[in-house]
């Protein structure tokens, strides 16, 4: 197990004031428009629905930073933690939380009205954003995600650090070659044996499992192969490689090629007479999706005596 120390970066209390003062004065000035209308020497910013408009949009934008910068300079907690299993981000009021390093597929920057945002691109994004019940990070996520292709984006305007010292600390522990270990050393498992590890099959009949008349199959191999199969009346018609790698303890991910991206998949394995039943937690009983590899764990079944 690696002893490394997580790596903090606290929150900047001079920064998030600066952030503040400028936000409570753009309040200031859209109220001092709203109440007063002055004139304006340009035509179209002195018609009353624009200037009334500007004053509104000034308020409520500057007013929702006026309350952010307030909940962090109360907020404890570091800005950002990178530690082995993930980035941990807690820079805004609307940060993700905790991202896996297994799920981060890359890092990029972007400029917008000359502010840079660094961009974490991840494999499973509308997964981040289904997870979030406070609709104003829900929001602010499909935004991110629509406009620069990841939910998360961190900017350094709260951090005791720059973008570029941020991003090269990122890029250092994507790079680590220890990661993977240390996420598999945290799983634990039934006699050093992952119990994913064997055939999970299910009849496509009445969902009991293993009639062996037709059906589906997953083949979980300990070397993160698989393969998925079907077959009728004893006879298979089809099969499929796969690869398959966890990320978690109730948590893996899946893809059919190496063109293709990874797709993540929460499960659950509970008991079922004598068979262990394997479902993605996302599927509902009136989804049918045969060919998708995720729907068809609505329910697969392996006999626990199984060491396939």
């Amino acid at each position: 197990m690696s002893t490394n120390r997580p790596i903090e970066i606290l929150l900047s209390k001079s920064k998030l004031t600066k952030m503040l003062i400028g936000s409570i004065v753009f309040v200031l000035l859209g109220c001092w428009i709203l109440i007063y209308q002055p004139d304006i020497s340009n035509p179209l910013l002195n018609n009353p629905v624009v200037k009334y408009s500007i004053s509104i949009a000034s308020i409520l934008f500057f007013g929702s930073g006026v309350i952010s910068c307030l909940k962090k300079l109360t907020d404890k907690k570091p800005g950002i933690i990178i530690t082995e299993t993930g980035l941990i981000d807690n820079s805004s009021t609307v940060s993700a939380g905790h991202i896996p390093w297994s799920d981060i597929k890359g890092i990029s920057t972007v400029k917008v009205m000359k502010q840079q945002f660094l961009i974490i691109e991840v494999f499973n994004p509308s997964y981040y954003i289904n997870e979030q019940s406070n609709l104003l990070k829900k929001k602010a996520m499909e935004y991110n995600y629509k406009s620069y292709g990841s939910p998360h984006t961190i900017s350094a305007n709260s951090l005791k650090c720059d973008l570029k010292e941020l991003m090269n600390l990122i890029e250092n522990r994507l790079l680590k070659p220890s990661q993977e270990a240390a996420l598999v050393e945290d799983i634990p498992t039934k006699g050093n044996k992952d119990e994913l590890i064997g055939v999970w099959e299910n009849d496509l009949d009445d969902g009991s499992g293993l009639h062996a008349i037709w059906g589906i199959a997953f083949q979980f191999n300990e070397d993160g192969t698989g393969l998925s199969y079907s077959w009728q009346k004893g006879q298979i018609d089809d099969e499929t490689p796969f690869h398959w790698e966890r990320i978690s303890e109730n948590t893996m991910r899946t893809r059919y090629s190496i063109e293709e991206e990874w797709e993540v998949i929460e499960y659950t394995i509970t008991p079922y007479g004598n068979l262990l039943k394997l479902t993605e937690n996302k599927y509902q009983s009136s989804q049918r999706e045969e060919e998708e590899f995720q729907g068809a764990l609505r329910g697969v079944f392996k006999r626990i005596l199984n060491n396939l």
